[in-house]
């Protein structure tokens, strides 16, 4: 069974001679512009979109951290304004990131792990995400 959940977690034993093995062949300095990295990176998306079943016409992103991938998700999609459904410490930090990203970023807020009612949600006029 394969989980895709927010870390800290209990690193794999393959982890260490894989980690030994790069630093072996030195493939932490490859340029990201090198035949062989575009060779790792294409292995590395097949691999997300078989073990997803992800359709071909989606596209896949490699990300740092959780945070990272909401700053570029509101850099990218939000250029004004944006509304959040907070219910739990994820979406709080999307909401937060929004803020800290100086835009204009409101939140219907539930308490922490309850759902809400669609039929009760009121979204403000021009949000764009």
């Amino acid at each position: 069974m394969i989980h895709f959940t927010p870390g800290p977690t209990q690193l794999h034993p393959c982890v260490r001679p894989a980690i030994t093995r790069a630093f072996d062949t030195d493939v932490c300095s490859l340029s990201h512009r090198s035949a062989e990295f575009q060779a790792i990176y294409a292995r590395a998306e097949a691999g997300v979109r078989s073990v997803m079943g992800l359709p071909d016409d989606w596209h896949v992103f490699f990300i740092g951290s959780a945070t990272q991938g909401m700053e570029r998700i509101l850099q990218n999609g939000v250029s004004k304004k944006s509304h959040h459904f907070v219910n739990g410490a994820f979406s709080e930090r999307m909401y937060k990131t929004a803020k800290q990203l100086h835009l204009d970023a409101t939140a219907e807020v539930v308490s922490q792990g309850q759902g809400f009612d669609i039929d009760q949600l009121s979204v403000p006029d021009g949000v764009e995400l």
